[in-house]
């Protein structure tokens, strides 16, 4: 459900499945990267960058099975973003 939201741009209502879902799972340790990964997109979408990252950098940092490029490429596509915005504003 939180992924539908998230291309449905109801990106609150996607938190809330994300975070729910994480509670029920919390024993489970592929479950919680997965959803952690879920939540870094989330936060991506919407220009969120240093939660994205955040998100992002536990998952890769353990080691997780789950796609390592494509967590690497958000996670520079989010600091990316983040230089972009501070270079804007000076």
């Amino acid at each position: 459900m939180g992924l539908s939201c998230v291309e449905l741009k109801q990106f609150d209502t996607a938190k809330k499945y994300f975070l729910a879902a994480l509670e029920m799972v919390k024993e489970d340790a592929q479950l919680t990267l997965i959803l952690r990964y879920n939540l870094g997109f989330l936060f991506s979408e919407q220009n969120q960058s240093q939660e994205a990252i955040s998100h992002l950098t536990e998952i890769y940092n353990k080691k997780s099975h789950l796609h390592h490029k494509v967590l690497f490429l958000l996670i520079i596509a989010n600091k990316l973003a983040i230089r972009n915005t501070n270079i804007i504003s000076i």
